[in-house]
């Protein structure tokens, strides 16, 4: 049966429920701030599970042992006030009380509902009491298993601050934080918790199974994760390397031969627009010399232009590497082996290469037969402005979901350093694809950096042909 102050709660007049509890101490009932109703509920816990945060505050300032009880369902205040997302209901709770319960539902505690609502949230609750982080609920979960399942990462930074050991909890079902944050795709996540317990991938779920197996098995990829691990100086637990289940090129050579038939379709073609541009070329091929009253056939009008010259070698650069594409990728698709990746990957470099060659060689097509500054300085930009975003969008699709600080270290321990080559070596027999991945991605961007300077470098060409015919 529900009080008067029950409905005050409830509908949150917190003059109201100052008034009662005074009032019902004034006349020695002090039991009817802990009165329940049918459901189990003291009038805080109503004005906690509505939000009241003045209604919690009137309440817990008069008696503050309320915070310590528990309605039917084994919930406290404090937990549903996480749950109505009042910052100022759960400070009231956690200033007043030390004591006060933070249980929830299926030994949960109120750590584990403020995963769900945000950074400053958890950030009252471990202020108030940090050993909530380390509090598992009857699955065995921790806030950190839950956190990490919402893919926030501040959230997850802010627990490791207060608990870093928790990373290595494993649930009911063997699955640490880091196993679930790698199933569900949370790359960030799973970064964040490698860097701080780089031994956490270690951990083995109830299938013998790493994080990386997690996410091959959430359908995601282990690209990111595994540069993290080996970047950071993750170690994988010693065994025989031949019991080391291999990711190779298999899995995605079927990916690759669906690919590379459209691939060779467009390398022919930019061989073929490469190639009968050398009969058309800027100028035509006869030149007139007025002096000696002759024409002399079979020799280029622009010769003597720099420009001219830097169109010859593009557009036979273009030619070269995509020719090369072609030969990768016929023979890539007919080895139909697991190394095949390795031909399609460099026929990928060849292609994006001849075709950045063929814009370039249309840019000094154009600066070599116009001498107007303005129509020079708009396709300048117009190309500029391609390039910017065609190099911007392909990058983003195709780049890891870690930062270039990652990379660097990954190349380091690889590459450079290579303590002894022996993370070279495990890459190289664990993970081929991802081994390659760095270098090709790196080899890309230089191909781009390199497209600008010759951009810029025809311009300045151009220049000064322009000035010498004047």
């Amino acid at each position: 049966m529900e009080t008067p102050l029950h409905c005050a709660a409830r509908a949150g007049h917190d003059m109201a429920v100052t008034l009662l509890v005074q009032l019902a101490r004034g006349c020695g009932e002090d039991t009817i701030s802990s009165c329940k109703n049918k459901a189990g509920d003291m009038a805080l816990h109503l004005a906690a599970r509505l939000g009241h945060a003045k209604a919690v505050q009137a309440m817990v300032n008069a008696t503050p042992e309320l915070a310590s009880e528990v309605n039917d369902a084994g919930v406290s205040p404090l937990y549903l006030a996480v749950m109505s997302r009042s910052e100022a209901a759960v400070r009231a709770i956690t200033s007043s009380c030390i004591d006060a319960l933070a249980a929830g539902p299926s030994s949960q505690n109120a750590l584990h509902a403020a995963v769900f609502v945000g950074k400053r949230m958890v950030e009252v609750l471990l202020d108030w009491k940090p050993s909530l982080a380390g509090e598992a609920d009857g699955g065995g979960s921790t806030p950190l298993h839950y956190a990490s399942s919402d893919g926030d990462r501040s959230v997850v930074g802010a627990i490791l601050c207060a608990a870093p050991s928790a990373v290595r909890t494993r649930d009911s079902g063997g699955l640490s934080a880091l196993h679930i944050a790698a199933g569900m795709g949370h790359a960030r996540v799973a970064r964040a918790l490698i860097e701080a317990c780089p031994d956490a991938a270690e951990l083995l779920d109830e299938r013998g199974g790493t994080f990386v197996h997690a996410a091959a098995r959430g359908g995601h990829s282990k690209l990111g994760l595994v540069l993290t691990l080996a970047a950071f100086g993750g170690q994988s637990r010693p065994q025989r390397r031949d019991h080391v289940e291999k990711w190779s090129g298999h899995d995605i050579a079927k990916r690759i031969e669906k690919t590379s038939d459209s691939l060779a379709v467009v390398a022919v073609l930019t061989a073929t627009v490469a190639f009968t541009a050398t009969y058309s070329l800027p100028g035509s091929y006869e030149q007139a010399d007025d002096q000696a009253k002759r024409v002399v056939k079979g020799m280029a009008v622009l010769q003597q232009k720099t420009v001219f010259k830097c169109f010859l070698v593009l557009d036979s650069f273009a030619l070269v590497s995509s020719v090369v594409a072609v030969v990768l990728l016929v023979f890539g698709k007919a080895s139909r082996s697991d190394g095949s990746w390795k031909s399609f990957v460099m026929a990928l470099q060849c292609i994006w290469a001849s075709l950045v060659s063929m814009i370039l060689a249309s840019y000094t097509f154009l600066s070599a037969v116009t001498t107007t500054r303005v129509v020079s300085t708009v396709v300048y930009y117009v190309i500029s402005a391609a390039f910017v975003v065609l190099f911007a969008g392909v990058a983003i699709l195709i780049s890891p979901p870690v930062s270039m600080h990652t990379m660097l270290r990954f190349l380091w321990q690889c590459g450079l350093k290579g303590r002894h080559g022996v993370v070279r070596r495990r890459i190289k027999q664990q993970y081929q694809v991802i081994g390659a991945f760095v270098p090709n991605l790196f080899l890309y961007t230089v191909t781009n950096n390199l497209a600008f300077v010759g951009l810029a470098m025809i311009t300045i060409y151009a220049a000064r042909d322009a000035n010498h015919s004047v």
